[in-house]
């Protein structure tokens, strides 16, 4: 057959048992430092579009029209007030993002081997992840300014949150109150960077919003967590950006880094994408090979082929994106939130 591996026995006479002896590997036990809680990606702040073309273009509403109220009282056989709106047109281009890695006969075949398809899958699918999250959060939680209608900076235009006397709630209030006149939406996505929420969780404030009116006592410690605090800011989602990256060179010693520190963002983000839904941004993937669909989630394609001159199978990941900022005024970032 032509992807059958002849093997040959091992020639005892010329390996003695010494040479043979070798530590079993513990097939039900592994190591590999996966990622897979979409909870921690902030990408997801983007509602996913999946398009039947890498490329397309898209309608987008003149909001100042729409929210403009035109109608007038009528009389008889008088003329109606006329609605006039405009419609603009908008691009977007899904570019493939690819990386493989190989895994070869030996390593698959060997009897405590924890080498196989799905895990192979899974590296390229963490790569292809990681790589999404870097891409969102450079291009949207990191610049500040030219984004998003607002961007806020800390210690000039709020205290910041681990300053004197900050008011963390009454500043995400605002901020609420400005997405919501600027687009018309209320923000329903927070994003929170690690550092960050460790701030908000212990701030007094925040605790006695959550404890109550009788406070904190040994039967109720006012533990903050991301379910209750997305109740009380008033959220349908806070996701705390938890994904890890090295920063080392290929390598090097391992330096875990987190794709960014002192942000903090607020995103109105459509459960039901359409030609007609506004959101902050729409992530829009290349359905026959992301195998993507709207309730978001990782898009990947996943491919084997076989190198028969290297004995070995490669496995391929592709996934085929692109962000866009479709409504700006749907996006707020605080930068310099700390001290």
């Amino acid at each position: 057959m032509k992807n059958q591996v002849t093997r040959r026995p091992i020639n005892k006479a010329r390996y003695g048992s010494a040479d043979l002896a070798a530590d079993r590997l513990l097939t039900n036990v592994s190591v590999a430092h996966f990622q897979d809680n979409m909870a921690t990606f902030a990408h997801s702040a983007f509602a996913t579009v999946p398009v039947n073309e890498p490329q397309g273009r898209y309608k987008v509403f003149n909001q100042a029209d729409l929210t403009r109220p035109e109608a007038q009282v009528r009389k008889p056989n008088a003329l109606f007030a006329e609605k006039t709106f405009g419609v603009a047109e908008q691009t977007f281009l899904c570019e493939e993002y690819a990386v493989e890695t190989p895994l070869a006969d030996e390593d698959r075949q060997t009897a405590d081997s924890v080498l196989d398809d799905q895990a192979m899958a899974r590296v390229l699918s963490q790569d292809l992840l990681l790589e999404r999250e870097q891409r969102w959060t450079a291009a949207y939680l990191t610049p500040t300014s030219g984004v998003w209608s607002s961007h806020l900076t800390g210690g000039a235009e709020f205290t910041q949150w681990n300053d004197t006397s900050p008011d963390i709630l009454g500043d995400i209030d605002e901020w609420k109150d400005t997405i919501k006149l600027t687009c018309g939406m209320d923000p329903n996505v927070a994003v929170i960077t690690r550092d960050v929420w460790r701030v908000i969780k212990n701030d007094a404030g925040v605790i006695a919003r959550i404890a109550g009116a009788a406070g904190p006592t040994p039967g109720n410690a006012a533990l903050v967590t991301v379910a209750n605090f997305a109740a009380l800011i008033e959220m349908e989602e806070v996701i705390i950006q938890g994904a890890v990256f090295n920063s080392a060179s290929e390598g090097a010693a391992y330096s875990g880094s987190f794709f960014q520190t002192e942000r903090f963002g607020l995103f109105y983000k459509t459960p039901n994408p359409s030609i007609l839904e506004p959101s902050a941004g729409y992530d829009f993937s290349w359905s026959p090979f992301d195998e993507v669909s709207s309730s978001g989630g990782l898009g990947a394609g996943i491919m084997k082929y076989r190198n028969e001159l290297r004995a070995q199978d490669r496995f391929r990941g592709m996934t085929f994106n692109t962000f866009e900022v479709v409504t700006p005024g749907a996006g707020l970032v605080a930068d310099d939130i700390l001290v």
